[in-house]
């Protein structure tokens, strides 16, 4: 048997097979260097010898990963269980009267949901006749997709009958829409129909407790207006705020 030693090297050759010193061994293993295609030290393959150290960390990981899960792979983003906004209805009724700084800020909050792909509907107690001059005049044609007044209903607000309808007529259910009121019965009318409502008081009604409101403006003309981004913030904030309350 012929045996020859490399000279210039700690590793030496032997009929075929790399010999690594175990100071050598040693080293690889805590620095994690990858070993030779053959087996440190013993002459052999490397799959008979010592296993890789990096590959037995990888299999370890791998197997935790498969045997347990983590709590951030349980946990749900609170944000995904929120409904989209889809339509946001309006009462018409106390806009008419608005002075016409708040007039012109209602119509940029109507045009603001139609061009962010949120749907619009009015409600109002007036009749027909009457009402639809008075919204083609305000905001324009072929905004408002749905109008709910007087003569649709046989059962005016404190009855949810006006919302129930609008929803209906929209074809959306009272999660995935918004109901902008501004007196304490109509409050109370779109909450009874299980929408997130938004309150914009006047002078007279300021003063009242509307508990369970998505939010409350003073006016339309305020520091932060409505728009199509801020009316889906308000309405993913009041549902994740209802889940955590029934949670």
């Amino acid at each position: 048997m012929t045996i020859s030693w490399s000279s210039t090297s700690t590793t030496r050759t032997a009929m075929g097979f790399t010999v690594v010193p175990a100071a050598d061994q040693r080293h690889r293993i805590v620095t994690g260097e990858r070993s030779s295609p053959l087996s440190p030290g013993r002459g052999m393959p490397a799959s008979a010898g010592r296993a890789d150290t990096s590959t037995v960390a990888t299999t370890t990981l791998d197997t935790i990963s498969r045997s347990r899960s983590f709590w951030w792979d349980r946990a749900r983003c609170a944000h995904a269980d929120a409904p989209m906004l889809e339509a946001v209805i309006f009462d018409f009724d106390a806009p008419l009267s608005a002075t016409e700084r708040d007039a012109h800020m209602f119509r940029d909050l109507i045009w603001s949901l139609h061009c962010g792909d949120i749907r619009v509907a009015i409600t109002a107690a007036g009749s027909r006749e009457r009402i639809e001059p008075l919204v083609r005049d305000l905001i324009g044609d072929g905004v408002v997709e749905v109008m709910i007044t007087g003569d649709d209903i046989v059962r005016p607000k404190p009855d949810p009958e006006i919302y129930r309808r609008a929803l209906h007529e929209l074809g959306v259910g009272p999660a995935a829409a918004m109901a902008v009121e501004h007196s304490a019965a109509g409050f109370h009318t779109a909450r009874s129909a299980g929408l997130a409502t938004i309150v914009v008081t006047t002078l007279g009604i300021r003063n009242l407790d509307f508990i369970g409101a998505a939010a409350m403006l003073d006016r339309y003309d305020c520091a932060e207006p409505l728009s199509a981004g801020r009316c889906r913030r308000i309405h993913e904030q009041w549902w994740i705020n209802r889940s955590r309350l029934s949670a």
